[in-house]
C-alpha cells in the first residue's frame, strides 16, 4: 500500500497537468460516443498529435523512445485485432492505441498493454456480470442446463487434463511463472481450439493425451494441490465461459424486425443461405470464439460484426420478395466503449499497473 501511495504522490500528481487535457478530451469523446454511437476521427487525430508532441519533448534528444513506438504499434495491432473479431468498433481500436501515448516514460514496458487491457475489461466484466446475474434470474435454469451439458463437460475435462495440462506442465518444467490466471488463459485457448475442431479423431487424440498424463505424470496430477487447483479451474471456467456467457447473451440481445434494422447494429445471430435456396439462422452463442472468427468465411448474407446499409437493403429485399421467411434478427445491445477506455487509462495511470496486481498488493 505504501508503494501505491508513493506512486500516487511522486508520479501521478506531477503527471496530472499532462493527463488533464487527455481526460477532458476523453470525456468529450465519451459523451459523443454515447450520444451518437460514433468516435470522430478529428478527436483521434488531436490525441495522436498531442501524444507525439508529448513524447518528442520527453524523449532523448527530441526523439521518441523505441519502447514507446513499440508499445503504440502493438496497441494498434491488438486494438484492430479486437475490432476484427467483433469486440468493438474501429474507432475504439484507434482510441485504445492513442491513449498508450500518454503515460510516464518509465511505464513503457512489455506489461503496459496487458495492464491497460485488464483495467478496461476486468472492472467492466465484473460490473456487467453482476448486473446480468441479478437481472437474469429467470434464465438460471437454462444457463445451468447449458453449462452442465454432459458432452461439453467431457470436452472440458479432457482438454484440462490433456492439451492444456501438458502445455502448463511443460511451461512449469521450463521455469515459466504459471499462476492461476495464466492457467485459465491457456485453458480458454485450448478449449476454444478443440471446441471448433472437434471430431471423432480429435476425441481419440484428447483421450490419448489424458491417458499419457496418467502414465507419465500420475504422481503430479494425483497430488492434493493439483486436484485442488484443477477443481477451481473447472468451477471458474464453467461459471464464466458457460453460465455467465449464456446469461449475458440473452440479456444483452433483443429481437428486431428486419424492417426496423439500422446501420451499425451488431448481430447476435447470423442468416445463412443453404444450397437449396432456403435461409436459416445461426446463434452466435453456440459457437466458440475461433469459430466466430471463421464465420467470416461462411455463406452469411450479411456482415456478422456490424450491419451495413447494403446488408439491410438485401435483407429487406428478400423479405419483400417473399424469398426469406425470417422476419426477426437477434441484435446485441450497443456497448459504448469510449468511457470504458478512459476509465482504463485512469486506472492504469493512478495505480501504476493493473487492478489484479493492486488487489494482490492490498490483500
Amino acid at each position: 500500500m505504501e508503494m501505491l501511495l508513493n506512486w500516487f504522490f511522486d508520479v501521478f500528481l506531477p503527471f496530472l497537468p499532462i493527463a488533464l487535457p487527455v481526460i477532458f478530451l476523453g470525456l468529450v469523446i465519451s459523451y459523443e460516443d454515447y450520444r451518437t454511437g460514433l468516435i470522430k476521427n478529428q478527436y483521434i487525430v488531436a490525441l495522436f498529435l498531442g501524444g507525439v508532441i508529448y513524447q518528442l519533448f520527453t524523449g532523448y534528444r527530441f526523439g521518441i523512445e523505441f519502447e514507446v513506438v513499440k508499445v503504440f504499434l502493438m496497441g494498434l495491432l491488438i486494438g484492430f485485432g479486437l475490432y476484427f473479431i467483433g469486440i468493438w468498433p474501429a474507432g475504439d481500436a484507434k482510441l485504445f492505441s492513442v491513449y498508450l501515448l500518454f503515460f510516464p516514460l518509465h511505464m513503457y514496458t512489455d506489461q503496459l498493454i496487458m495492464q491497460f487491457a485488464l483495467n478496461i475489461f476486468l472492472p467492466v466484466f465484473f460490473v456487467f456480470s453482476t448486473i446480468v446475474f441479478v437481472k437474469s434470474r429467470s434464465k438460471f435454469k437454462g444457463a445451468l442446463k447449458y453449462s452442465f451439458e454432459p458432452y461439453r463437460l467431457f470436452l472440458l475435462v479432457m482438454v484440462l487434463f490433456g492439451i492444456a495440462g501438458w502445455v502448463i506442465r511443460i511451461l512449469e518444467i521450463l521455469n515459466f511463472n504459471i499462476n492461476f490466471f495464466v492457467s485459465m488463459f491457456i485453458l480458454f485457448l485450448a478449449f476454444e481450439l478443440v471446441f471448433t475442431l472437434i471430431s471423432l479423431k480429435t476425441e481419440i487424440i484428447l483421450v490419448s493425451l489424458v491417458v499419457l498424463r496418467f502414465i507419465f505424470d500420475f504422481e503430479y496430477i494425483s497430488s492434493v494441490s493439483y486436484l485442488y487447483e484443477t477443481f477451481y479451474l473447472i468451477i471458474f471456467f464453467i461459471f464464466f465461459r458457460f453460465f455467465i456467457l449464456y446469461l449475458t447473451y440473452h440479456y444483452y440481445s433483443r429481437e428486431v424486425r428486419i424492417e426496423e434494422l439500422e446501420e451499425g447494429m451488431s448481430p447476435a445471430e447470423g442468416i445463412v443461405r443453404e444450397e437449396e435456396g432456403n435461409y436459416h439462422k445461426v446463434s452466435f452463442l453456440k459457437v466458440s470464439l475461433i469459430d466466430f472468427m471463421q464465420d467470416k468465411k461462411r455463406e452469411f448474407i450479411h456482415d456478422i460484426l456490424f450491419l451495413k446499409k447494403k446488408d439491410i437493403d438485401q435483407l429487406k429485399e428478400l423479405r419483400e420478395k417473399d424469398e426469406m421467411d425470417i422476419s426477426l434478427l437477434k441484435i446485441d445491445k450497443t456497448q459504448h466503449f469510449a468511457f470504458l477506455l478512459l476509465l482504463g487509462y485512469l486506472l492504469t495511470l493512478i495505480l501504476g499497473g493493473d487492478v489484479v496486481s493492486f488487489f494482490m498488493l492490498i490483500i
